[in-house]
């Protein structure tokens, strides 16, 4: 690995340096080549300037390859509907284009692009989703309490999860244990995910970078 970092000028790490952090001993446990830097989180979304009032008691974000994704939807639905909480549930199929209620309670989009998305976050009190690291980037800066599933066989989302869980950041669940009541009540007891970021490090690498080259 270290031959194979000399082939380059800069490596860039996203995540941030200190604590916490995303990456864990991913990125952290060893010393890192002279040439690599933290370049911060990276997101699509920016922290949020105005509160919005929440609508929602639960937004669930599922993404993830069949069949795994269709389970994961359905043990939702089928717990949610037991619940006196509103649901939405992203179900993260582009080639659908719909907006339903499953159940009283239970509402479904197709997909959503990422501003309906960033605000749609930001009107629910908890989001569940998988632990892929985009969407722990995305999440990160949020402040949101989050419940994350990884998907089965994914050891990396496994890990991270495993690792922010151990912080006390968020909760995570093994799938095969998932058991969404006992997941909310226990979200509660979590500060909230966040992880702070200066949103104009990134550009600044960027520049300073190009005048080096």
């Amino acid at each position: 690995l270290q031959s194979q970092h000399k082939n380059f000028n800069t490596i860039w790490i996203p995540d941030v340096a200190g604590e916490p952090n995303i990456s864990g001993d991913l990125s952290h446990k060893y010393q890192l080549p002279k040439h690599a830097q933290f370049i911060g989180i990276l997101t699509r979304f920016k922290k949020p300037v105005n509160t919005m009032p929440i609508a929602f008691d639960v937004l669930a974000i599922i993404s993830g390859p069949e069949p795994q994704r269709s389970i994961f939807e359905e043990m939702i639905i089928t717990q949610g509907k037991t619940l006196n909480k509103k649901f939405v549930i992203v179900s993260g199929i582009s080639e659908k284009d719909s907006d339903m209620y499953m159940h009283d309670n239970i509402r479904i989009i197709s997909h959503l692009g990422a501003d309906d998305l960033f605000n749609l976050i930001q009107q629910s009190e908890v989001i569940i989703s998988r632990g892929g690291y985009s969407t722990l980037m995305d999440l990160a800066i949020l402040n949101k309490k989050c419940i994350f599933v990884p998907t089965p066989g994914q050891t990396e989302q496994e890990y991270l999860v495993e690792e922010l869980a151990a912080k006390n950041l968020i909760i995570g669940v093994k799938q095969d244990d998932f058991d969404l009541k006992t997941s909310l009540e226990m979200v509660n007891q979590t500060p909230g995910f966040f992880i702070p970021v200066n949103e104009d490090f990134f550009k600044k690498t960027i520049e300073q970078t190009l005048l080096q080259s």
